[in-house]
């Protein structure tokens, strides 16, 4: 979609079918500002994973486990879990605009751009098998990339990465289980990649919640192997 459609698009839905907040009955987005400001956010100085102090919400240690660089994240999971839950299971697909946009906002206020100078920024949506494609009727996170893509003016790579199977559902699993469900998983496009300048590319991991880790671990594994040195992830929340 492009922006011009993009925007003219959610213009018409919000003056004919305009959102309340689900917190105040406001009308407005799904949560006004004001109730959106009363959310804790996330502290990236220290590790999402281990609790250590450390820059870009990962310490060194979980980053060579994870085999990504950093994570730029919101929300605590438990703030906005109502809100993902009907995103991902109950078709409000409209509310994946409303957290890119928010994400979105986020990345250009902290002017996260400065820390890739010199490098082309490829914003990569986490792909969804097409069976579960099929039966979702859309994939949360490239709805969310085309909101964050339209605030940012970062370009979508969503076909470099691919699933090569379909896997069970990570939330009925350990962390044991997630990790081998999620073992080899994830393939990489060649023909869409031969023409990058991947030396001097950083990939922008998107998803909308980080638990383990494991979903974004396999990915950066995957993109690693084709030659990519330099790998974020950008999430809603983390559970």
């Amino acid at each position: 979609m492009t922006k011009f459609f993009y925007k003219i698009k959610y213009f018409l839905l919000d003056t004919f079918f305009p959102n309340k907040c689900i917190n105040c009955g406001k009308t407005c987005d799904f949560l006004c500002k004001n109730c959106l400001n009363l959310i804790h956010k996330v502290s990236l100085n220290e590790c999402l994973f281990c609790k250590n102090k450390c820059n870009f919400g990962i310490c060194k240690k979980c980053s060579l486990n994870k085999h990504f660089d950093g994570i730029f994240c919101l929300f605590n999971y438990r703030d906005v879990k109502n809100l993902l839950k009907d995103m991902k299971y109950n078709g409000f697909y409209d509310i994946c605009r409303f957290f890119g946009e928010i994400l979105g906002d986020f990345y250009v206020e902290n002017n996260i751009n400065s820390y890739f100078k010199n490098y082309k920024i490829l914003l990569v949506p986490v792909p969804m098998h097409k069976k579960r494609l099929k039966k979702r009727g859309y994939n949360q996170t490239l709805k969310i990339s085309e909101a964050f893509s339209y605030k940012t003016k970062i370009n979508i790579y969503d076909k470099i990465l691919f699933r090569t199977r379909n896997t069970i559902k990570q939330a009925t699993l350990s962390e044991k289980e997630r990790r081998k469900n999620l073992k080899g998983v994830f393939g990489c496009n060649l023909e869409k990649i031969s023409n990058l300048d991947i030396e001097n590319s950083v990939v922008l991991l998107l998803d909308d919640v980080i638990t383990t880790g494991s979903t974004l671990s396999e990915c950066s594994i995957c993109l690693r192997k084709y030659g990519f040195k330099k790998v974020y992830v950008i999430a809603i929340a983390k559970a």
